[in-house]
């Protein structure tokens, strides 16, 4: 699956960016990671899924490369807007996740 590309979509507030992605790492069903190059760089995130003995921890690792002095300034100046804006998409999927999870039986009473 690795070379796989697709169109990646984000929302922020009422705006929609579609940028083209590739799938640059797999191990399944641990380990992803997709590359989306723009005009203003390259952007990398990687999605790790560790077991644990209360369920499945995610982590989501997020870098950018600026293609230019000018977009490294802009991402110094705003990494505070940037950050919250990534926030918010990680907060929406917690909750996205969370509702979709299967919900444990109760256990039954012993008689």
């Amino acid at each position: 699956m690795t070379g796989k590309r697709f169109i990646s979509v984000q929302q922020f507030e009422k705006k929609e960016i579609r940028v083209e992605s590739e799938l640059t790492h797999v191990n399944r069903p641990y380990e992803c990671e997709v590359q989306a190059m723009t005009n203003q760089g390259v952007s990398t995130a990687t999605y790790t899924l560790n077991e644990t003995a209360d369920g499945t921890d995610v982590t989501i690792r997020i870098t950018l490369a600026p293609s230019s002095w000018l977009y490294t300034l802009y991402v110094k100046a705003f990494r505070w807007a940037i950050r919250l804006i990534y926030d918010e998409q990680f907060k929406q999927f917690r909750i996205y996740a969370e509702a979709s999870a299967p919900k444990p039986s109760p256990a039954r009473e012993a008689e």
